[in-house]
């Protein structure tokens, strides 16, 4: 498998953000001389920089998935609403019963996810799926 430079980065920071862009994706990739550039960052480019290695045959596809537009601020938040009137005044809530006794009984304290949600504007409770958290 032949390595080819996708991209060349003035940090490893954003090198590492393109990795994890394309591995999250399914694409092989990996960061070279990004461990040279913090530590030596004075000399970064005299190295030309941070690169951005991937497999030749997933380079025309890692470089269509890095050239797309970055989603706008608050484009994927997930936003609460209440399924009985539609209110987005919502609150976690906590069941800490079942919680207690395990704790008392392993010696260490346990925590878990907020499955159920409050409307604070019509007091509607109800319960989601660990899938949509």
């Amino acid at each position: 498998m032949a390595l080819v430079c996708l991209a060349r980065y003035s940090d490893a920071v954003e090198a590492e953000t393109a990795r994890g862009v394309l591995d999250a994706n399914g694409l092989y990739a990996v960061v070279f001389d990004g461990d040279f550039a913090q530590t030596a960052w004075h000399l970064n480019t005299a190295i030309g920089g941070v690169r951005l290695m991937v497999p030749e045959e997933e380079a025309a596809a890692a470089r269509r998935l890095l050239e797309m537009p970055a989603p706008e601020d608050g484009e994927f938040d997930a936003i609460d609403t209440c399924p009985k009137c539609g209110g987005q005044d919502i609150s976690q809530l906590f069941d800490p019963w079942w919680s207690l006794p395990l704790s008392a009984l392993f010696g260490m304290i346990f925590l878990f996810r907020r499955t159920r949600r409050h409307c604070r504007d019509c007091g509607h409770d109800w319960r989601v799926s660990s899938a949509s958290q």
